[in-house]
């Protein structure tokens, strides 16, 4: 069984198990079939580095015996949801990135130009930054 324990947390000193593209590839598309969330090639370190304890505590050298374990044909549910769990937790980063902004922000301009009614947007940022107002 493949545990995802703190208590069994250990340290890596650096050393890093690589994910072939077949290999991501493969778990991201598994996660969007079974999440929607999409992983895109920008967010293969995140991957990497989020199972890379994870294997060297089980023994794994590469990452397919792991994939197989998770997804593959005589999987089971346990360590399928320890994958998914890994990979999406705090999965929470919409508009923390650049891109979410600039997709909100023609999103609020496109309707405001359909319905002439400018949108008023309160973003909360953390307690010592100011609330910000986006208006097109």
């Amino acid at each position: 069984m493949i545990s995802n324990s703190k208590e069994h947390e250990i340290k890596t000193y650096g050393l890093t198990i690589r994910i072939t593209n077949q290999e991501y590839f493969r778990i991201a598309s598994f996660i969007e079939q079974r999440t929607g969330i999409r992983l895109p090639e920008t967010k293969r370190v995140l991957v990497e580095g989020r199972l890379q304890k994870l294997l060297r505590k089980n023994g794994y050298t590469s990452f397919t015996p792991f994939i197989e374990r998770c997804i593959g044909k005589h999987a089971n549910e346990k360590d399928t949801t320890t994958l998914i769990d890994l990979i999406t937790t705090n999965k929470t980063d919409f508009f923390r990135e650049a891109d979410h902004f600039t997709h909100l922000e023609q999103y609020l301009i496109t309707k405001a130009q359909k319905t002439s009614v400018i949108p008023t947007v309160k973003v909360w940022c953390k307690p010592h930054q100011l609330e910000k107002r986006l208006t097109p």
